[in-house]
């Protein structure tokens, strides 16, 4: 009899233990499964009006209550948000909107993200501690999150909140205050405290603590029928109140930045920029253009063009994603190499034993390879690719390693092997280094291990980056001047151009603008961008793949023809994307050495001009656009605009680049 006694002595102690360290995350998971009982299409909050509507709209009617002083075009931040219901109701007249929330999962993150709504897991009490992509905010607000605040937790809260507006932004919040006149009872008190709820004491106490926390206008609303519709809580001597208030000494607006073009670098750029600046991205198309040619198929996204990201090369853009949040998941990169129309006459796999096998007979020449790579000095970038081939000895006619590595930089390149003998060395290189591309490489199988792509796709990377910024999209952006006005709007205090070289005699009043000597240097980088386009169409025509379906890779590269055109690269979808659930074999090309047939195609064809380099002409160039940076107020991005390779890393490092030098010469 003793021992059950103390047995259920135990199991009390630790259920009253659980209940007191667990209380708010199990009152949060039984407010989800009453909401979600309830048909609450993501809402959790408690609801307002007369109940004759279903309990999502008296969800949204609270919301919508509560942010009801907040200025149009507004950057917000949604405390205490749920899942993204929430969210997304706010960014209907709002810029961007940044949610807190503790309760969420990675899931709810990734579902509610867009370009202009962003959710984080985080303590809703601790605000001016949160890293959001926007750390100034017009207005912030709190539905239904403050009364689960402690004293001190609620302290922090306001304080943060206030040091997180500009100056004359708008705050508000909902809560619950005792009833005047009335007392809580001890059976009250308990009830509450099992719910998570702390009421202020009155109306008064509560405009008081939001006067302290340093805002001024404060007001306090009474709203009836909320928890007149929550039994448990409508019998209790409570009102629900709305509390609005305004900061005279928040933070000043930062300087104003104009981003003149939304690809990968803009949005890099926009990003760095938009935490202490006001960032307007200008793209001439009527979308942002990084993830905009995607396609939605077999249950999935298929981006278009794909992107790869081999870590030990790409570490800016890796570090980028990290510190968004945004996923990546490791991609299948076997690789074939074969003449159009024949068999593969090599072959990589993440095997070992299979990569070891396959270089049977080719020791020697892989062996040459991987020596020179391995044994590259700086130095050795003073020169030609086709140069330093030839230095080392290097014969692509005689060397199946060499001729396969020329293949794989032409489709990265989007190049013919004629211009990739003219491209710098250097850039190459350190790009092979990098990922690893030598005999090591291959035989331990590194290059399937190391390269990621985002998931679910880069539109999941763009929204990430875009968050935070205005984004003006159909703005033909013509001629800006000395005066710095973009787009009908200005002057700004910087204008960073992020566009393709082609473009910047159209965008910008160059003889205004720059120094007589360097009016026609951008037309140098473009010298073959009309000419060289990155080519690409996803297709069902296995005529573009090796003859053996025995050689299919998740990479199957194709040499030009035998006077050294570009190389063609078809990707098998179905290995690459082993989680789509494609009908039947789909494929994605770049530079097709045939059209796929009319009646294969799954999607227009995708044409992207490339700037292509050129030893020593573009190196020069690429040091004279980093003396300009800042001329004028005026800087430069671009994946051509820094030296390498001109693929996404260099695009991400332009961007950044060219943020860090517009702060620097803002805060001087």
């Amino acid at each position: 009899m003793a021992s059950a006694r103390r047995g259920a002595a135990a199991v009390v102690a630790v259920g009253a233990y659980v209940l007191v360290t667990r209380k708010r995350a199990i009152v949060t998971r039984l407010q989800r499964w009453i909401a979600d009982a309830s048909s609450g299409g993501g809402w959790t909050n408690l609801g307002c009006g007369d109940g004759g509507g279903d309990y999502a709209a008296a969800c949204e009617a609270l919301c919508r209550l509560v942010a009801r002083d907040v200025p149009p075009r507004s950057r917000v931040l949604s405390v205490g948000c749920g899942r993204g219901a929430e969210l997304a109701c706010l960014a209907e007249a709002a810029s961007c909107v940044t949610g807190v929330d503790a309760g969420i999962t990675d899931a709810d993150v990734a579902a509610a993200r867009t370009r202009t709504v962003a959710l984080r897991r985080g303590a809703a009490g601790d605000v001016a501690a949160l890293e959001s992509p926007r750390r100034f905010y017009d207005a912030v607000l709190a539905v239904d999150a403050a009364y689960h605040f402690g004293a001190a937790e609620e302290a922090r809260f306001l304080a943060g909140a206030a040091d997180v507006l500009f100056a004359g932004g708008v705050f508000a919040c909902s809560h619950v205050c005792v009833r005047e006149g009335a007392a809580l009872s001890f059976r009250d008190r308990l009830l509450l405290w099992a719910c998570d709820v702390h009421p202020r004491r009155s109306r008064r106490a509560l405009a008081a603590a939001v006067a302290a926390a340093g805002f001024s206008d404060v007001a306090v609303e009474t709203v009836p029928r909320v928890l007149d519709r929550w039994p448990f809580l409508g019998a209790l001597p409570l009102d629900y109140v709305v509390v609005r208030a305004t900061v005279a000494a928040g933070k000043p607006r930062g300087p104003r930045v104009a981003v003149v073009g939304a690809g990968l670098s803009g949005l890099v750029c926009a990003r760095a920029l938009s935490a202490t600046c006001d960032v307007t991205v200008f793209e001439r198309a009527a979308h942002v253009g990084f993830a905009s040619q995607s396609v939605a198929m077999a249950g999935g996204v298929v981006d278009v063009p794909l992107r790869m990201i081999g870590q030990g090369y790409y570490d800016s853009l890796e570090k980028v994603c990290a510190a968004l949040g945004v996923p990546t998941t490791r991609a299948t990169v076997d690789c074939s190499f074969a003449d159009f129309g024949k068999a593969a006459h090599l072959r990589y796999s993440a095997s070992r034993v299979a990569n070891f096998l396959e270089l049977r007979g080719r020791w020697a020449p892989a062996r040459r390879l991987d020596a020179a790579l391995r044994d590259a000095r700086d130095g050795d970038g003073a020169r030609s690719w086709g140069a330093w081939k030839a230095d080392r000895g290097l014969d692509a006619a005689s060397n199946a390693c060499v001729r396969a590595l020329d293949g794989q930089l032409s489709w990265v390149l989007s190049c013919s092997k004629r211009t990739l003998e003219r491209f710098p060395a250097g850039p190459i290189l350190a790009y092979a280094r990098g990922l690893g591309l030598g005999l090591a490489g291959c035989l331990l199988a590194r290059g399937s291990r190391d390269v990621v792509r985002v998931r679910p796709s880069v539109a999941a990377l763009e929204a990430a980056l875009a968050h935070g910024s205005t984004l003006a999209l159909g703005a033909d952006v013509r001629n800006v001047g000395p005066d710095r006005a973009v787009g009908g709007r200005g002057p700004f205090d910087a204008v960073v151009l992020a566009v393709p070289p082609g473009a910047l005699a159209a965008a910008l009043d160059v003889d205004a603008v720059l120094p007589s000597e360097d009016r026609n240097l951008f037309a140098g980088f473009a010298s073959e961008t009309n000419r060289i386009a990155l080519h690409c169409v996803l297709h069902a025509d296995a005529r573009l793949m090796p003859t053996d379906r025995r050689d299919w890779r998740a990479l199957n590269v194709t040499g030009g023809d035998g006077d050294g055109g570009a190389a063609m690269l078809t990707v098998w979808l179905n290995r690459y994307y082993p989680e789509h659930a494609f009908d039947g074999d789909v494929f994605q090309t770049w530079n097709p050495h045939v059209e796929p047939e009319a009646d294969r195609r799954l999607s227009p064809d995708l044409r992207l001009p490339r700037v292509v380099q050129s030893w020593p002409e573009t190196p020069k160039i690429q040091a004279r656009v980093a003396e300009l940076q800042g001329v004028g107020g005026f800087y430069f991005a671009g994946a051509h605009a820094v030296p390498g390779m001109g693929l996404l890393e260099q695009a991400c490092q332009a961007g950044e680049t060219a943020a860090a030098r517009v702060l620097a010469d803002l805060a001087a």
